[in-house]
C-alpha cells in the first residue's frame, strides 16, 4: 500500500490500542481486534484528524509482563485504575518490544491492514511506534545479534551491578537514560554499532510497509553526546555520521514521504530537526502552558517559523497526566485552543476530547469507563470543525502565520495569532487567564497585518466572532483609528474573521 501524502499542520489522534479495542468492542464482539472496529468510529474522526497513532500495536515482551506483575510500585498504580485487577490484565510494556510483528492482541498484521485501509478511505495517515533505544529483555537479538547491544566489562559490572543482567555468559545492559534508574524489562542497544544500524534500517524498511510514519520513543537518547555521556567506553567511539542522520537519510531515499516524529526532552528539538525529524515534541510549550505565564508562552511562540513548523504540540499524551486533571477543565480547553491552531503538528490523546481524568498505565489490557464531560467534548468538536472550515491546520497549505503583538487593556493575558491563505484568514484569540477580559483591536492594524486591501473611500467591514456558543457578526466602519472590542470570558477561545461588507 502506498503512503498517503501528509497534510500540512496535521492533527494526530493517539490511541492506546489494546485497552481501547477492549473498551470499544467488548460489548459487541467476541474478537476485540482492529479488523472489527466499526465504521462509526472512522466517521467520527473524519474531517477532524489527519492521522492516527496506534500506540502499543507491536508484540510485547512476555518477560516484561512477568516483571510488571511482581513490581510492587506498578501493582499499586494498576490497582488504583482497576480495583478488580486480574493477572491477565497485565500485558507488559509496549516499549519492551519482543519483536516488530503486530500483536495478536490487536489482530496481527491482518487486523492492522484492515484498519489502515479504512483510514486511507477517509484520507488519514497511520503512525506506529519505533523504540530505538532498547528492545525487550527477551528479544531474539540476545542470541542472534549481541553486537547490536551494550554489554558490560568487568569494571562496569562491578561498579554498577544494577545496570546489567547476565545471559549466555555475557553481561547485557538494561535500557537506560542518564538521569533515571534502568528499565529492567529492556536491553540497551548500541547506537555506535554498525550491526545495530543495519538492523534498524531493516526494521524501519519493514515498518514502512505497514504505516506512514513512526513516533520514535526517547529519540534524544541516540544523539552522540547523550549516548556517550550515558555509556562512555562501553559504547565505543561515535561513528562518522550521527545515528539519526544516517537512519532518516537512508529512509528518505527508500521511502519518500515517510514521517519521523521524535519524543524529545532537554531542549534538543532543534538538534533533532537538523538530523531529519519532521516533528519533535514541544515539551517546553507544554510546561509553559501548564505552569508558566502568558509572557513566557508568547516568547516561546516568537521562535522562527521554520522551527515551529517541525514541532508537535500537545496538552496530553500517554506519559503525561490527563489534561483535564493536570490543567483543570477550563484551562485545558484554553491550552487546546492554542496548541491545535499553531503551525506544526498537534497531538490529541484518546479520551482527552471527552474530558477523561484517569491516566492509564501502558501495561494494562483494559481501563474503566469514565463519564463524558460534555462541555469538553463539545469544545473539541467545535474547535476542530471550525479550524477546518477556517482553513487552519487540517486543510491549510502554503499559509502565512504570525503571532500578533496586541497592546492595550488586558492584551497581556491573551494569545492572539493569525493565519492568512489568500482570501481565507482567521485570528485565533485565547484568554489565558481566570478572569473575563476585553481586548481592543485596531481595524487599521488588522487590515495591514492580514494584508487586506483597504477600501476605497469610506467603507465598512464585516467582523465575525465564532465561539462554541455560536457566531455573531457586526459591521465596523473604515474610519481613522477605528477599533472594536473582543470580549473573552475566563479561559475562552474565539476565532475572528474579517471581510469587506461589499462581499
Amino acid at each position: 500500500m502506498k503512503h498517503l501524502e501528509w497534510k500540512e499542520n496535521p492533527i494526530i489522534l493517539e490511541i492506546n490500542t489494546v485497552p481501547w479495542l477492549e473498551f470499544m468492542l467488548n460489548g459487541g464482539h467476541e474478537e476485540t481486534t482492529l479488523e472489527f472496529v466499526p465504521g462509526d468510529f472512522f466517521q467520527s474522526i473524519k474531517g477532524k484528524y489527519d492521522a492516527v497513532w496506534l500506540m502499543g500495536a507491536w508484540s510485547r515482551s512476555p518477560e516484561s509482563a512477568l516483571i510488571a506483575k511482581e513490581h510492587d510500585g506498578l501493582q499499586q498504580e494498576f490497582l488504583e485504575i482497576l480495583p478488580d485487577l486480574h493477572p491477565e490484565d497485565i500485558i507488559g510494556s509496549p516499549y519492551s518490544i519482543h519483536e516488530y510483528t503486530i500483536s495478536d492482541l490487536v489482530g496481527g498484521e491482518r487486523g492492522l491492514i484492515s484498519f489502515r485501509e479504512e483510514l486511507a478511505d477517509i484520507d488519514m495517515n497511520l503512525v506506529l511506534d519505533f523504540v530505538p533505544n532498547h528492545v525487550g529483555i527477551d528479544h531474539p537479538w540476545l542470541n542472534r545479534c549481541p553486537g547490536c547491544l551494550i554489554t558490560g566489562n568487568e569494571r562496569a559490572t562491578r561498579e554498577h551491578p544494577e545496570w546489567f543482567f547476565q545471559k549466555n555468559e555475557m553481561h547485557f545492559a538494561y535500557g537506560r537514560d542518564p538521569y533515571f534508574p534502568p528499565w529492567t524489562d529492556t536491553v540497551q542497544v548500541n547506537a555506535f554499532s554498525t550491526e545495530y544500524r543495519e538492523q534498524a534500517c531493516k526494521l524501519l524498511d519493514s515498518i514502512a510497509s505497514l504505516c506512514d510514519g513512526v513516533r520514535c520513543d526517547m529519540a534524544m537518547l541516540l544523539m552522540d553526546n547523550v549516548f556517550t555521556r550515558t555509556w562512555g567506553d562501553l559504547a565505543g567511539p561515535p561513528m562518522d555520521t550521527p545515528f539519526w542522520k544516517k537512519i532518516i537519510g537512508w529512509m528518505k531515499q527508500e521511502h519518500p514521504g515517510f514521517k519521523f516524529i521524535a519524543e524529545v526532552y532537554w531542549d534538543m528539538e532543534w538538534e533533532l530537526q537538523q538530523q531529519g525529524f519532521h516533528f519533535c515534541y514541544d515539551k517546553r510549550l507544554y510546561d509553559r502552558l501548564r505552569h508558566g505565564q502568558v509572557e513566557e508562552i508568547r516568547a516561546h511562540l516568537k521562535a522562527p517559523l521554520a522551527y515551529q513548523q517541525k514541532l508537535i504540540r500537545f496538552t496530553e499524551n500517554h506519559d503525561e497526566s490527563r489534561a483535564a486533571k493536570a490543567f483543570g477543565d477550563e484551562k485545558s480547553l484554553a491550552a487546546m485552543g492554542i496548541t491545535a491552531s499553531l503551525p506544526g503538528a498537534c497531538l490529541i490523546h484518546q479520551g482527552q476530547d471527552l474530558g477523561w481524568k484517569r491516566k492509564v498505565p501502558v501495561h494494562l489490557r483494559r481501563f474503566p469507563a469514565e463519564e463524558i464531560n460534555t462541555k469538553v467534548q463539545d469544545f473539541h468538536e467545535w474547535l476542530l470543525e471550525t479550524l477546518k472550515k477556517a482553513g487552519i491546520g487540517l486543510s491549510m497549505r502554503e499559509s502565512n502565520w504570525r503571532l500578533l503583538d496586541i497592546q492595550g487593556n488586558h492584551a497581556s493575558e491573551c494569545i492572539l495569532h493569525l493565519w492568512v491563505h489568500g482570501s481565507n484568514h482567521a485570528i485565533i484569540t485565547t484568554n489565558y487567564s481566570p478572569r473575563q477580559v476585553s481586548v481592543s483591536l485596531s481595524l487599521d492594524d488588522i487590515i495591514d497585518t492580514l494584508e487586506l486591501e483597504p477600501l476605497n473611500g469610506k467603507g465598512s467591514w464585516w467582523v465575525s466572532e465564532i465561539d462554541p456558543n455560536g457566531k455573531s457578526t457586526f459591521m465596523v466602519d473604515q474610519d481613522p483609528g477605528a477599533s472594536f472590542l473582543v470580549d473573552l470570558s475566563a479561559w475562552a477561545t474565539k476565532i475572528i474573521n474579517i471581510k469587506p461588507a461589499s462581499e
